[in-house]
């Protein structure tokens, strides 16, 4: 027709602006007519009064069409270089000229292997929330770049096994799958790849975005037990009783509940069984894998009203380190307690705020007959004790909140005013104040969770619609000739499902498998968020997975039909 590649060059930069010009046009159009109820979305996850407020600025559509008109740049170039390198007979030829194989099969397939393993042995090995989070970016790359070799190189290997295969290539619907496969290895292998790994992007975003907002008011009632807290150091029990009582006084506030009490923390250094070992005094910058918590009796009795028989070197006992369960003694640093009852539930929980549930799994609660006594045993040990009191008042949520401000600064003027050079007394924040904080940080992730999974999601479903269809019309003159020569709409059927279940559900299969790896690291690092409960995370993850399953399913049946209104006559 005469065409030269100039010609050609201005055809692919028509096509791309008008692409281009659609997509952007629609997208912020459509952003544009939803803004409203998006931003309403917004609020209501983070719990704040809903309100129908635009948030359109002419801004971020400036940068918008900055950022795509430099992606439309670079496409337009890089299609110019591919033009200009090719020749005429190239370009005719370069539709059924097919995927050449690719080289250092094996090499490429060892390289997977060891990235995978190595990628799956560090999440799996991992052992507290820090060191998770630290390993988690190279474990993914690892399993990202395994995933593209074992892709790139495993399916071409497979799927010569499988002609070598006499019994099942010699069928007319395998052999006509495994054909138009091997075609195309190279381009499969990459959109294979590339569909996994969108695939595990929405699994692991969803089901960690909506773990954390569904843990959120597990992690609040831990933390914020009461209304109105306190912590303090070097003072005494009467100090924050005193704070509390005379604030409320000043307020006309009424105290509905109040905890008031001091207890012990310490770390151990080593466990033998039931041999503890605690850190010397003057350790610092460690992190315990097991902690302790001490009580004193009495405190323990008016958080729990349930009265507790101790004397001499008895203890009670919540475990959560299954060492320690069942056990009717105990040692530490040598000296030997015996374990008057072993208690069952968390009696800290509505009492007192434990931030330890966030550091490590492994923490226990002790209960003595004298706190004083037993800290006067240990004097060369690194024991800690804290102050804390709490109180819940019946003001409404709106009235607290208004107090939060001045509730802080009457602390600060009543750490000022004691008598001690070393007292002090912090954390004079209303619970109201934190949690809406925490509302508004824990609705922003499931809202960034959402979309992201909507824009994994629909890359994924995009790559493999246009994928199938895009390979349709290729097939299309292969499977008319086949159809000329006798073979029949059953049989075609039935190597088109055969073909499509092999390319739509391999990555499915590989994504729940780096799911199911990346699981405990991902339980870890949830932790450092206040994901505590176990059994709701799995629930939450096996939940997205089916849902995440069936859109997939949806998906297939889709494309399955369009591939093969394509391909018949």
């Amino acid at each position: 027709l005469g065409l030269e590649k100039r010609h050609l060059i201005g055809m692919t930069f028509k096509e791309l602006l008008i692409f281009g010009l659609v997509t952007v046009t629609a997208g912020i159009g459509i952003g544009a007519l939803f803004d409203n109820l998006i931003f309403a979305l917004l609020l209501k996850l983070a719990k704040m009064k809903v309100e129908l407020v635009a948030t359109f600025q002419w801004s971020v559509v400036f940068s918008i069409l900055l950022v795509f008109g430099l992606v439309f740049l670079v496409l337009v170039f890089l299609n110019a270089i591919r033009i200009i390198r090719m020749d005429a007979l190239q370009l005719s030829r370069e539709k059924s000229k097919g995927e050449k194989k690719g080289r250092f099969l094996v090499l490429q397939t060892l390289v997977g292997l060891i990235a995978l393993g190595s990628g799956y042995y560090l999440a799996q090995s991992v052992k507290d929330p820090i060191s998770a989070t630290l390993t988690f970016f190279i474990a993914v790359m690892l399993v990202i770049v395994a995933t593209y070799l074992l892709f790139n190189a495993g399916i071409t290997v497979f799927l010569q096994l499988l002609k070598k295969n006499k019994r099942y290539y010699y069928k007319p619907n395998n052999l006509i799958s495994v054909s138009n496969l091997i075609f195309r290895m190279k381009k499969n292998a990459v959109g294979l790849a590339t569909i996994t790994i969108l695939s595990t992007m929405v699994l692991v975003t969803m089901s960690a975005a909506t773990s954390i907002y569904n843990g959120s008011e597990n992690i609040k009632n831990i933390m914020y037990p009461h209304d109105f807290d306190v912590k303090g150091q070097n003072i005494e029990v009467e100090d924050l009783d005193q704070l509390l009582t005379r604030y409320a006084s000043k307020k006309n506030l009424t105290i509905s509940n109040k905890d008031v009490l001091s207890y012990a923390s310490f770390g151990l250094s080593n466990q033998d069984g039931t041999n503890l070992t605690i850190y010397e005094k003057g350790k610092t910058n460690v992190l315990p894998k097991t902690v302790f918590l001490v009580f004193d009796k009495k405190d323990y009795e008016k958080m729990t009203g349930q009265k507790l028989n101790l004397s001499g070197n008895e203890v009670g006992l919540w475990a959560r380190n299954e060492q320690l369960k069942g056990q009717k003694a105990i040692s530490l640093n040598n000296q030997n307690y015996t374990i008057k009852q072993e208690i069952q539930q968390d009696f800290l929980r509505d009492h007192v705020s434990n931030q330890y549930v966030l550091l490590v799994s492994d923490y226990n609660y002790l209960v003595v007959p004298n706190l004083q006594n037993f800290l006067d045993q240990y004097q060369d040990s690194a024991i800690y004790t804290q102050f804390y009191g709490g109180m819940d008042v019946t003001a409404s949520q709106e009235e607290q909140l208004k107090l939060a401000d001045d509730f802080d600064a009457y602390v600060n003027n009543f750490s000022h005013n004691l008598q001690r050079e070393d007292a002090m007394v912090y954390g004079g924040n209303g619970a109201s104040d934190a949690i809406a904080q925490m509302n508004a940080f824990f609705g922003g992730i499931l809202f960034i969770g959402i979309f992201l999974s909507i824009i994994f999601m629909m890359g994924t479903v995009l790559v493999i619609y246009y994928k199938q269809i895009s390979e349709g019309y290729e097939d299309r003159e292969r499977f008319v000739i086949l159809q000329k020569v006798g073979l029949d709409q059953k049989q075609i059927k039935q190597t088109i499902n055969k073909q499509v279940l092999t390319v739509f559900f391999l990555p499915v299969i590989f994504a729940f498998l780096h799911l199911a790896f990346a699981y405990h690291m991902l339980s870890l690092i949830l932790k450092v968020i206040g994901v505590v409960d176990t059994a709701m995370m799995l629930n939450v993850t096996l939940s997205i997975c089916g849902i995440f399953a069936l859109i997939y399913v949806l998906i297939f049946m889709i494309t399955s039909r369009s591939y093969r209104k394509i391909i018949q006559l």
